[in-house]
């Protein structure tokens, strides 16, 4: 029993270490070439600004709906002008497998500023 969980561990332990470099790398190759598009989503989660349990900073946290489906931006412009429930600025990356990302968000009527040759 004891080498059961010994071996689970080690593969959760593992694929947690393995994952997120392996997923970040399919994103980059799914992001390569898009070009940045502008568009409307509503803000539906506000989380201001904080820090962790730790004490490390943490930034704002803002997810929109766009084209029915939840998204978290990468970088919020304006925190304190945008609105729950409010139309946004979104500047998004639809991916060669069809995946949208959200970039940034920002209230209608701030400039956008993610050049076209970032990537995430």
């Amino acid at each position: 029993m004891r080498a059961v969980i010994l071996i689970v561990g080690s593969i959760t332990l593992l694929s947690f270490l393995f994952a997120d470099p392996l997923l970040r790398g399919f994103t980059r190759q799914n992001l390569r070439g898009v070009r940045p598009r502008i568009g409307t989503a509503v803000v539906v989660t506000l989380v201001p600004a904080g820090s962790s349990l730790l004490g490390t900073p943490q930034p704002p946290l803002v997810v929109v709906r766009f084209h029915g489906h939840l998204y978290q931006a990468g970088k919020v412009i304006a925190f304190d002008r945008l609105q729950l429930n409010r139309p946004a600025r979104i500047v998004y990356r639809v991916g060669h497998n069809g995946s949208i990302y959200v970039d940034e968000v920002a209230p209608l009527n701030q400039p956008t500023s993610t050049s076209s040759g970032e990537t995430p």
